[in-house]
């Protein structure tokens, strides 16, 4: 092996001592040099970091190697593999995922990790001519009633060109949409873009204090309802603060009230459960479900960039948290790759309750319902339902047909058995 992603080294070496003999300030200047002779300007930063990449693998596996006594050499060897394997493993998910523990995997369970986008379950699994179900905040919620299924109340609609939802009133100018909220409006309530993903433009407000015509957000910012309507629904609808071109309007909707038991493990926070749902020929079955909370002042639950947020394993079948992780902080992690998916807690850091082993309330209900659901939608066999908990039992927020692959450090890959069955039941004629 001559070139392998942990550096170059000589065949019958290991790779301790190459790794000590790789000086990052030489290696720095040599890429340097060489994007200046080779590439454009424009291409020299992405050449110097996709190197210093390498290096900072380098780091990581010479960390790896002192905490686990994993050689070099058999981390490099295990990361071809699996690079060569079905999931496509890329060396940085080797180190995210941990799956140089001997001792938690084994070779064929570190085999159903996956580094593919989510595209790949999206295009081989749904039909395209149905996602505008899912991409749709309002059509979600129009299925949703006529599934009879619980869902939060729409309060109105925010949208230039007149869109309408039933009798919720629609709203198409700033000064309509300052009017309502001052004399309107029901608090508290959240909004959100009617199209878009990731919490990209959500808002969540507390109550108006109409004496001085300024609404209280949920972390205690107050704020102006005319900058409020300029900060959230027309800038989103103007194409700002959003994470598509389209423009369907801007929804603002009752804020879920959840279960005690949930309320009080996330300290009044919003957060939801994800269950992943595989619709075959032989009907709906739960495949995964993982439940997020948010923490500080987050007032979405998404554990992406530096959010912090929380990120949970749940067992299907019986509703339990198996483990916790706690995504990357305002400060990153400690070293490039480890971490990167989370690091296991046992606690929630604001409100300090244990969540490792909790069971979830109206556990058989909630599957019930998700399944009864899925049922009527055929044309999107890989469904990721967002489902929050309310005191009288679930509420569904959205349908996606992008849920992203649901793998968490220390449990199962995706391509476990079960879904290797259920693509080549869709492939067989």
């Amino acid at each position: 092996m001559r070139q392998n992603v942990l550096g170059r080294v000589r065949r019958g070496s290991d790779l301790p001592g190459a790794a000590r003999e790789l000086d990052p300030q030489r290696i720095v200047a040599r890429v340097a040099d060489r994007s200046r002779r080779r590439l454009p300007r424009r291409l020299r930063k992405l050449a110097l970091r996709k190197r210093l990449g390498k290096l900072s693998l380098v780091k990581t596996a010479l960390v790896v190697r002192q905490r686990t006594g994993k050689s070099l050499l058999s981390q490099a060897r295990e990361i071809v593999a699996l690079l060569r394997g079905p999931g496509y493993l890329r060396p940085f998910d080797y180190y995210a995922y941990e799956l140089f523990d001997d001792r938690r995997y084994s070779f064929a369970e570190k085999q159903e990790f996956v580094s593919w986008s989510y595209k790949v379950l999206m295009t081989k699994l749904n039909d395209p001519e149905w996602t505008a179900i899912c991409d749709d905040k309002l059509v979600s919620y129009a299925l949703f009633r006529g599934l009879g299924l619980p869902h939060p109340e729409v309060y109105a609609v925010y949208q230039p060109g007149g869109r309408t939802f039933g009798s919720v009133p629609c709203l198409r100018t700033p000064e309509e949409m300052a009017a309502f909220l001052r004399s309107g409006m029901r608090f508290p309530f959240f909004g959100k873009p009617v199209r878009d993903w990731r919490g990209g433009g959500a808002s969540s407000v507390d109550r108006i204090d109409r004496d001085r015509d300024v609404l209280v957000l949920s972390g205690g910012e107050e704020i102006r309802v005319e900058d409020y309507v300029r900060r959230w629904p027309v800038a989103c609808c103007a194409g700002q603060k959003r994470r598509t071109q389209r423009l369907p309007g801007y929804l603002l909707q009752e804020r879920v009230v959840q279960h005690p038991l949930i309320e009080r493990l996330a300290g009044g926070r919003v957060c939801t459960l994800r269950l992943v749902v595989l619709l075959g020929s032989d009907g709906p079955r739960l495949f995964r479900v993982s439940w997020k909370l948010p923490v500080g002042k987050n007032i979405t639950d998404h554990v992406i960039d530096t959010s912090g947020n929380i990120k949970c394993s749940i067992d299907p079948a019986t509703g339990r948290v198996e483990r916790v992780l706690r995504g990357l902080g305002p400060q990153g992690t400690e070293i490039n790759a480890l971490g990167h998916y989370g690091t296991p807690i046992e606690v929630h850091p604001d409100t300090r309750e244990r969540l490792t082993d909790v069971q979830l309330p109206e556990w058989n209900r909630t599957v019930a319902l998700c399944l009864h659901a899925a049922a009527a939608i055929p044309g999107i066999r890989y469904q990721s339902w967002d489902i929050a908990m309310g005191p009288d039992g679930p509420l569904f927020l959205e349908l996606n047909h992008h849920g992203g692959i649901l793998q968490v450090p220390g449990c199962r890959g995706l391509n476990d058995p079960e879904l290797r069955q259920f693509m080549a039941s869709i492939a067989s004629p």
